[in-house]
This record gives C-alpha cells, sequence and structure tokens, in this order.
C-alpha cells in the first residue's frame, strides 16, 4: 500500500507501544498511519514477561486470550542467594487472585507479543508501512510534517513518537532525554552503568533439578544479576529437544563482553553463574550486549508552537531503564492503550486528555526508573560484592518480607495494578 501525504495521526514505530496505539485506535475505527523502519520480524528486544496491568489493558483489543494460550503463567517470583536459597519469594497469584483475572506473571517473547498484536491488527484492517525511517519532524504553519529518509513526506495533526530511546521525532520535537538521576542527557555514560549479556539459548536435557520450567530462576550473589527465563515462542527457532530460555547476566560496565556471545562464553557463564548442577548448553538462538541507561522524557505529550499538532511519546521514546523487575514492555504497552483513548477525546477536550497522559505515565515511569534503578545498583555495586554485606542484607530481606501485607504490596507493583486507578 502507498504511502498518504496526509494523515490525521501518525504513528511511528510498530514495537509494543506503537502496536497497541494502533490497535486501539483501529479498534475503535479511528484511521492512521503506522510506520516502522525496519523489515517484519527484525525487532532484536528482549523483554520477556507481561503482568497483569498490561494484560487488563489489552483485554478489550481481542488478543489477550491468544497472547495468555501462548505463554507461561509464573505464579510466583523467587530470589535466590549465593546458595540457591531464597531471598524473597512473592506469590503472585494467591496476593492478585482477588482483584484481577490474570493473577500471574505471562512469559512470552516480545517478539511473539508483537506477532499477536500484529495479527489481531491487520484482523482489523490495520496497515504497518515498513522499511519508513523517519528523519526529522518539521512544525509549521500547514501542520507537523514527518520527513522520512527516502523523501517522502507525511503531513499530520498528531505524531505519535513510538520509535525508541534514540526517537527521532522526539529530538526534532526538542523534548529533554535526561538521567533523571544525574540530570545529564540520557545517552551519556554514568558511573553507574552497567551492562548486561542477553542470550536466547536452548538447554540440553536433563536440566538441573533446581532449575524451574515454569517461573524465573533469579540468583543475586558477588557476580551480580544472573536470570534464567522460561519461555516459549513460536518464532525463536531451535532444537526441538531443548528447552528454551533467555539468560541475562549483569556485568561491571568496564568488563570485557563480546558484542555478540558465542556458546563457548555463555556456557562459561552459565558454569560460573548458573544453577549449581550446571546448565549444559545445546543451541544457540542469538547473542547480544547492552548498557544499561536510564533516562525519561521532559514531557509526554507537546504541543508544537507553529501548528498546534502534538507531539506524542510512549514507550522506550519516553522512558528506558533497567531491566531488573521486568516493566519495560509492560510500560510500553499500557502507554499506547493510554495514549488511544487519549486521542480519542472530543477535539476541545483533547488538551486535558493529553495532559492527564502526561501526568500519569510520567509518574508511572518515574517509578519504575526508581525501583528497577535501585534494585540494579544493589545487586552490582560493591556492597554486593563482599560476603558478609550480602549475608547481613539477605537476612534483614528476609525478616522484611514476613511482615504481614508486604509480600502483597510486592506483588500489587510488579503486577502494575498499583497504577489502575490513575486511568
Amino acid at each position: 500500500m502507498s504511502l498518504p501525504a496526509l494523515a490525521d495521526i501518525l504513528i511511528v514505530g510498530a514495537g509494543p507501544a506503537g502496536l497497541a496505539c494502533a490497535l486501539f485506535l483501529a479498534a475503535h475505527k479511528v484511521p492512521f498511519v503506522l510506520l516502522d523502519a525496519l523489515p517484519e520480524g527484525q525487532n532484536q528486544s528482549r523483554a520477556s514477561v507481561v503482568h497483569a496491568y498490561a494484560l487488563e489493558q489489552l483485554e478489550a483489543l481481542g488478543c489477550v486470550e491468544e497472547l495468555v494460550a501462548q505463554g507461561i503463567k509464573m505464579s510466583e517470583l523467587v530470589s535466590l542467594d549465593t546458595d540457591e536459597q531464597p531471598i524473597t519469594r512473592v506469590a503472585l497469584t494467591s496476593a492478585l487472585a482477588k482483584y484481577t483475572k490474570y493473577p500471574f506473571g505471562l512469559l512470552i517473547a516480545q517478539c511473539d507479543v508483537e506477532a499477536i498484536l500484529i495479527k489481531r491488527l491487520r484482523e482489523l484492517g490495520g496497515v504497518i508501512h515498513r522499511k519508513r525511517r523517519v528523519a526529522r519532524v518539521e512544525d509549521s504553519a500547514d501542520g507537523l510534517v514527518v520527513v522520512l529518509e527516502d523523501g517522502a513526506s507525511v503531513r499530520a495533526q498528531y505524531v505519535v513518537a513510538a520509535d525508541g530511546s534514540k526517537s527521532q521525532v522526539r529530538a526534532s520535537a526538542n523534548i529533554p532525554f535526561l538521567n533523571p538521576n544525574t540530570g545529564k542527557p540520557a545517552t551519556e555514560a554514568s558511573p553507574t552503568d552497567v551492562q548486561f549479556v542477553l542470550a536466547d539459548i536452548f538447554l540440553r536435557e536433563p536440566l538441573p533439578r533446581t532449575l524451574p520450567t515454569t517461573r524465573i530462576w533469579a540468583r543475586f550473589d558477588h557476580h551480580g544479576i544472573t536470570l534464567l527465563i522460561p519461555i516459549v515462542s513460536s518464532i525463536i527457532k531451535g532444537p526441538e529437544q531443548g528447552h528454551l530460555y533467555r539468560f541475562a547476566g549483569s556485568l561491571p560496565l568496564g568488563a570485557p563482553v563480546p558484542h555478540a556471545p558465542d556458546a563457548a562464553y555463555l556456557q562459561a557463564m552459565l558454569d560460573e553463574r548458573g544453577p549449581a548442577e550446571h546448565a549444559k548448553l545445546l543451541h544457540v538462538a542469538s547473542g547480544s550486549r547492552y548498557r544499561v541507561r536510564s533516562g525519561l522524557a521532559a514531557q509526554f505529550a507537546k504541543r508544537m508552537p507553529q501548528s498546534g499538532g502534538w507531539v506524542l511519546l510512549c514507550g522506550d521514546a519516553a522512558h528506558i531503564h533497567s531491566p531488573a523487575g521486568g516493566q519495560g514492555m509492560n510500560l510500553g504497552l499500557c502507554d499506547g492503550v493510554l495514549l488511544g483513548r487519549a486521542l480519542l477525546a472530543e477535539r476541545e477536550d483533547q488538551a486535558a486528555a493529553f495532559e492527564k497522559y502526561n501526568r500519569t505515565r510520567r509518574v508511572a515511569a518515574t517509578a519504575v526508573i526508581t525501583m528497577a534503578g535501585r534494585m540494579t545498583s544493589l545487586y552490582v555495586g560493591w556492597f554486593w560484592r563482599t560476603r558478609i554485606a550480602r549475608t547481613v542484607f539477605n537476612f534483614f530481606m528476609r525478616i522484611f518480607m514476613a511482615i504481614p501485607g508486604i509480600r502483597g504490596a510486592v506483588a500489587w507493583r510488579i503486577s502494575g495494578l498499583v497504577y489502575r486507578d490513575s486511568i
């Protein structure tokens, strides 16, 4: 399909946030144009859990049933110490069952989430214009003009920036994107930065007896954070006899890490940091590294001075943070749906709707950045490298988590349901 020259709503980016926004609009028969720079299936993102609040937001869009059927329902979160003894145990299902239809964390690869959203979007008549990379957005008296690298352009009244942490739309609108801890640009290195090794791996039979297949194996020791996340995927391919896990391991920023960790490197990490009964690699589907950064846009909704049009941010274009807590994809999905809802407001009420979106979603993003940052700083910092410090901390953490109501409060926050009343 050819790219139109005019659009009321133009969405830039077909990741979880952009797709959720487009799907909400399509479900309400609101026309839009959706662009994405990549060919289909080329997104290399590594999110792997969808929590209750995000599932609730997606429910009316007709895709939750398929998501839940494909994913793994994780009923509890357990963190382990050096000896694989529980530090904390949060029973999601028992804590949330009275309050939501989705009292679990759904373990599913982001690529599969996107595939299901795209399938539903096409059922509703939606189209994604692929290989369309934005060069800049121009603000003129005639409207917002989105100029593409191939020379084409689209004029729009509303431009949704769902184009990731390096958003060209956000940059064109001159919206600062700062590390909330330092006040400096989020792209600048910080002394507290860490890096993660990420990989989709297939493990051999038999699995270590302490490695679960229905919840995350999460170990916090002197190495830092190590996660093995069981996932199912119709897209990530590997040997049928293997068990698919997403591996994540933190490392200090200066540690030498290959750009694409291979089987030998990952097996060494598993032997050093994984279950006591060593897990054995069968196949590496993909491996990468990335630097953890925190970033928060100064505003998620900006009315441009010349055109009067709106630039609206969601997903990684609005906020980035450590993967600790598994909140990134959830924030983006909820951003997309709630921004779609704001776009449905009557014109005379739209400024108020966008201001509410800006206020509530910045609050949610700030809370997640703070929580994820504290978890990462604690578990990879100097304090955590001494056994005495870890032993004392774990002792008091076990006492703290035994206080009535604490586990429920943690489950409520991790699930995202804490933001339900802010809609």
